[in-house]
């Protein structure tokens, strides 16, 4: 029981996070709204992913890994099709970015709605996983 809260309050931490770094991922902005989004949210990732992985299992063996992280993607879009209310993905402009001590620099334009899906999902996994691993 502990584990299942803790997932609950790591995915809505996640999806507030994403929401504050990326404009094109929007979440409901209240707090009943968010944290819905996030209970929800963490059912769709415990339920469906599993067996996303599952299914696209010999893709992951002949990519060597790589492959599962698309399987976190296409849970993101089901979950935006199972409850179109709580999350709104829309394509934004980007401003571009330059680390000039680095030699870096990103051109500015449009990010798409999947590059923002993907994007958003890297973070979210990434937060809840480094959550996870300290907490």
């Amino acid at each position: 029981m502990k584990k299942i809260i803790r997932n609950l309050v790591f995915y809505t931490l996640a999806l507030y996070l994403v929401s504050m770094l990326i404009p094109g991922f929007n979440v409901k902005s209240d707090l009943r709204g968010l944290l819905l989004c996030g209970v929800t949210f963490a059912l769709v990732f415990s339920l469906i992913n599993p067996i996303l992985k599952l299914l696209l299992l010999p893709l992951n063996l002949l990519t060597l890994g790589l492959f599962s992280f698309l399987s976190q993607v296409f849970t993101v879009y089901i979950y935006m099709w199972i409850f179109p209310e709580y999350i709104k993905i829309v394509a934004w402009n980007f401003g571009g970015w330059t680390v000039p001590f680095l030699g870096l620099s990103i051109p500015s334009g449009t990010v798409s709605e999947f590059l923002t899906v993907t994007v958003s999902t890297f973070i979210i996994s990434f937060v809840v996983s480094t959550l996870s691993a300290f907490l």
